[in-house]
């Protein structure tokens, strides 16, 4: 049957107007699956007649009918995961839990628990939360806060590009960490590092030697207080507040200890930033933001709301120049 086909271009007059076209491109279908040509020919005279308000109402039923079948069939395929992502050999499966609707479009960053049951990873606890909350605020930008541990060795990991971390005790990473800390790294992702009492804990030490484990031959770099001259961070002082330098460290008992922030800079973009100016503490609050106190009350080693001021602006300025460069 299927030379019929042809043949129906033929059978069938020129139509005479849109409705009867619609007929004719009805029968070629109907011919292609093998139908008899005999009980077709009133059909085919049919269609070539004038058309009927019922021949109208017709047609436009039969295009109605294929609506909600091909829009179902559209959001069923929608609906269904067509990209897999291939990590390290190992295929990734999509995360549809709830978490995972809820960082669509949102910034946020997750907070490092290394496997070393030494460390105090999360020695201010209200920092981040406190951090996402004042940044949302101050671009409009939405965010999302999680404030439980992330493992580095874990496949989570690559479900963000900005993760922090902080503490006061020694630590360090085991084989499996630092190769997964590798990867994110070279796959985009930004280490933010806080130093919580320098000079005087055993974290800080401990952060170039494992981070040369991470990065081979790595250099910390000192970003200086006063405006750079290196292009590179130009931007870091002006991405949303304007800064002459960067903020001071924390003012009180152990200002004297605090080192110029410094950044590793990998493949053309900071991938390691250190703040040895217990930044954590600033961000941290010790009673909610009101309208009468927009950043809440600290719980840090001093210094006062204009400094913490001045840090969670630069924060800001800190957490877009990682996610943009």
């Amino acid at each position: 049957m299927a030379i019929l086909s042809p043949l129906v271009l033929v059978l069938v007059p020129r139509p005479r107007n849109r409705s009867s076209l619609f007929f004719s491109s009805l029968l070629v279908p109907a011919l292609r699956v093998g139908t008899p040509l005999r009980p077709l020919r009133g059909l085919l005279a049919a269609a070539c007649r004038p058309p009927t308000a019922f021949c109208r109402l017709l047609s436009v039923l039969c295009l109605l009918s294929t609506v909600p079948a091909l829009a179902a069939s559209w959001l069923d395929r929608g609906r269904q995961p067509h990209l897999k992502e291939v990590h390290t050999g190992r295929e990734l499966q999509v995360d549809s839990s709830i978490e995972a609707v809820e960082i669509r479009n949102k910034v946020y960053f997750r907070i490092l628990k290394p496997q070393d049951p030494t460390l105090d990873w999360n020695c201010d606890p209200t920092s981040l939360p406190a951090a996402h909350y004042q940044f949302e605020k101050r671009t409009g930008i939405a965010t999302y806060s999680n404030n439980e541990g992330l493992e580095p060795g874990s496949p989570k990991l690559f479900g963000t590009c900005l993760v922090y971390m902080t503490g006061h005790n020694a630590f360090s990473f085991t084989e499996e960490e630092v190769g997964n800390v590798r990867e994110f790294i070279e796959r985009g992702g930004t280490v933010i590092l806080d130093d919580s009492l320098p000079g005087e804990s055993a974290f800080g030490p401990c952060i170039e030697p494992e981070f040369r484990r991470i990065l081979p031959n790595s250099l910390f770099e000192i970003i200086e207080h006063d405006p750079p001259k290196d292009p590179r961070f130009v931007d870091l002082f002006k991405i949303c507040y304007q800064f002459e330098r960067t903020p001071m460290c924390t003012p009180g008992p152990h200002s004297a200890n605090f080192d110029p922030m410094k950044v590793v800079w990998y493949k053309g973009r900071p991938v390691v930033m250190l703040s040895r100016g217990d930044w954590g503490c600033a961000w941290e609050i010790g009673s909610p933001p009101t309208p009468a106190n927009p950043i809440g009350d600290d719980v840090g080693h001093g210094g006062g709301q204009i400094y913490r001021e001045l840090v969670y602006r630069f924060t800001v300025n800190w957490i877009l120049y990682c996610m943009s460069h």
